[in-house]
């Protein structure tokens, strides 16, 4: 069945319409000659070609079983799995919360899996900010992850009104190609070249992460961990550096968007520990 959307406006000037689903929606009351991009990160200002906004909180009761939130508790804090479909990374992705769990030894499994024709994603987030301070993840051997699969943990507000959404990132992931390398540290917007620094993930278990300060953030990997840890990449970005708004930590694993060679099995990865200390 092919999806239709519609809008319709009723007499009384009241209307409904279809979208996808999600946690927040807005409106806007234009005239015929307004303008505006496909995806905006905030309701524009009033003026002669907006006319009126509005935004309303989903009404998540009422929402079907399969997308009410399920909360895990992992590495002393407690995380929301993602069940909405969310268009990051310039590609739709569904989720599933079934696609999240801690195994007997509270390590944090994360897959992506086929359903149908389509590749269905993992992620959670934080159910809190927090801030300045160091992040660290122990990952094991990620090795084997298709070139098109892309681990992503990274600093994320939603509501933030800042364009950059105070967004620092670790990728592994070779970007859809096999000949690239599978690791990078990424200041937003990643179109600067200078926000982006690449290098390669060794095999075997990782020790990853950043400490973020005022006007720094010092990016990390060791190949082991403790005073066995051999050093694996180091950067420390010191321009663009977000200041905290409330972000929350994202544990992310999906399709790269635009992949050289497609996705074939599908993956899952392992983090082991999440470490905070301010």
């Amino acid at each position: 069945m092919s999806y239709r959307p519609f809008t319709e406006i009723k007499p009384d000037g009241t209307w409904i319409s279809t979208t996808h689903l999600g946690m927040e929606y807005g409106a806007v009351l234009v005239r015929g000659d307004y303008e505006t991009h496909t995806v905006i990160s905030s309701l524009p200002d009033l003026d002669e070609h907006a006319i009126a906004t509005a935004t309303t909180f989903a009404n998540t009761e009422s929402q079907p079983a399969e997308y009410a939130v399920k909360t895990l508790q992992f590495s002393g804090y407690d995380w929301e799995a993602r069940a909405i479909p969310s268009p990051a990374g310039g590609l739709s992705h569904n989720y599933t919360p079934n696609n999240v769990w801690l195994d007997d030894k509270r390590a944090m499994h994360l897959r992506i899996s086929r359903e149908g024709n389509q590749w269905v994603c993992a992620e959670v987030r934080t159910t809190r900010s927090l801030g300045y301070g160091s992040y660290q993840f122990v990952l094991r051997d990620t090795g084997n992850l298709e070139p098109a699969a892309m681990l992503g943990l990274f600093t994320w507000d939603d509501e933030a009104k800042d364009l950059k959404h105070t967004e620092m990132d670790i990728h592994v992931s070779r970007l859809g190609n096999p000949e690239s390398k599978n690791g990078e540290y990424v200041i937003q917007p990643y179109q600067i070249p200078s926000n982006v620094y690449r290098f390669e993930i060794p095999r075997g278990s990782v020790k990853t992460g950043f400490r973020w300060s005022p006007g720094s953030a010092a990016f990390s990997t060791t190949h082991g961990e403790g005073r066995n840890g051999k050093p694996a990449a180091a950067w420390t970005f010191t321009t663009g550096i977000p200041v905290p708004t409330g972000e929350r930590i994202y544990i992310n694993l999906c399709e790269f968007g635009y992949p050289r060679i497609p996705l074939q099995h599908g993956a899952e990865v392992v983090i082991d520990r999440f470490q905070f200390l301010p």
